[in-house]
This record gives C-alpha cells, structure tokens and sequence, in this order.
C-alpha cells in the first residue's frame, strides 16, 4: 500500500459507520439487499482491492459524484480471495451501508448490529493485513 494516510482515512470510514452504532442483538439477516451484495466478487486482485478501499478516502468523502464512483468501484471489484468467513461478511455489510449512503456529507448513522459490528472489525484488521502486505 502507497498511502498510510489513505488507509487510515477507510479505517476511519469503517470505523465511523460503526462507531456510535449501539446495536442490537437481533439480527436480521437475509435480506435481500445484502444477499445480492453477496454475490460481489471474491476473486480481486490485492492491489485492486487495495485501490478500491481507498478511493472512498480523501476527496470522496466529500464529493458525492466522487463517492459515487468510489462506492461503484468497489462494489465491481470485490474481494481478494484471503478476505473469508466474518470479514467477507463484514464486507457484505460495509458495501450495504454504503449503498444506503447518498450524500456522504450527510450520511447517518446506518444503525449495525453488535455482529455486524464485529463482522466490519475482522474486514477492518483484514483490510490492513492484506492492503499493508501490498507495499
């Protein structure tokens, strides 16, 4: 990965549509917004991958066309194979509530659960694992 400061700002993004959430224990799973996010791919090369989750720092989080774009972008892209089980999940979950998001400026608090939580805590240690062996 080239840019720390570009990771921080995505951990920062996963970490802010997480924080403050106080979450429930119900769980909803199933639906279907999140079953056709499933489908992304999970095949990304890491560098793609990388590139996609930091293309939604910086200047798109402040530009909703940017945002847009960013959002697209890694929805296309995917997964790299080594990002499995929770963190795949939490993947799912992270893309849904980007989808939901449209204004950044303004996005609200998307309202996770505590697994969901949990499921964007191991795609955030995932997301440094893999995008920081990428230097």
């Amino acid at each position: 990965m080239k840019n720390a400061a570009g990771l921080t700002a995505v951990l920062l993004l996963i970490g802010g549509l997480a924080a403050g959430c106080g979450g429930s224990d119900d769980d909803t799973g199933g639906d279907k917004a999140q079953a056709k996010q499933a489908a992304m791919p999970q095949d990304a090369a890491t560098e793609d991958f990388c590139s996609a989750m930091l293309d939604l720092s910086g200047g798109a989080a402040a530009d909703k066309e940017a945002f847009r774009a960013a959002r697209e972008k890694l929805k296309k892209t995917g997964t790299p194979k080594e990002i499995v089980g929770d963190a795949r999940e939490g993947f799912v979950v992270f893309v849904a509530a980007l989808d939901a998001v449209e204004d950044p400026v303004k996005a609200e608090d998307p309202g996770f659960t505590k697994d969901e939580q949990a499921k964007l805590d191991k795609l955030s240690t995932e997301f440094v694992k893999i995008c920081q062996e990428a230097k």
